[in-house]
């Protein structure tokens, strides 16, 4: 559910600019690139586009595609500050950077194509593209998901082309 289906018009001229074709495939080929280039061991890569949130102004950035960290910091079962166990705590770790990445990089004219932090001290790195277990962490099925309820009130239909146009 991204606003635009993600094509962009800012910021580009008289053309749109498009997500890569395949997000997760690009920060897994930029990240072994870099990594091989610079002979850099602790290396994420976080593919990322603005967004907005219902009833909110501003947009946020989210997480395209990753590789090189760990998704998720789970808190389940550990203690919160009362020493009562979390049940279903986790940290969006590369939902954390993008926002943060796309709060740097700025919308406007700033021409700050990316973002590069260090010593992050919440991230865990990986040497290796995520795991097909580590992608799907990051999803939660409709049955589990807080917004179900309202999600569930529409009658979704999937898209396709009409007859001398575009969708």
């Amino acid at each position: 559910m991204i606003p635009n289906a993600g094509i962009d018009e800012s910021n580009a001229g008289d053309v749109y600019v498009l997500w890569p074709k395949d997000s997760q495939a690009t920060a897994n080929e930029v990240r072994e690139h870099l990594s091989k280039k610079f002979d850099i061991k602790e290396l994420g890569v976080v593919i990322t586009d603005s967004t907005c949130s219902p009833l909110r102004r501003g947009v946020s950035g989210i997480a395209l595609g990753f590789s090189g960290i760990k998704p998720l910091r789970d808190y389940v079962g550990t203690p919160d500050l009362f020493n009562r166990p979390f049940k279903v705590s986790q940290s969006d770790i590369v939902g954390g950077l993008a926002a943060t990445a796309v709060l740097m990089m700025g919308e406007g004219a700033e021409r700050t194509p990316l973002a590069l932090f260090t010593d992050v001290t919440v991230v865990d790195f990986v040497d290796r593209n995520p795991t097909p277990d580590e992608l799907a962490s990051l999803r939660i099925p409709l049955e589990e998901d807080l917004f179900a309820p309202f999600l569930e009130q529409t009658d979704w239909q999937r898209g396709g082309r009409k007859s001398g146009g575009v969708n």
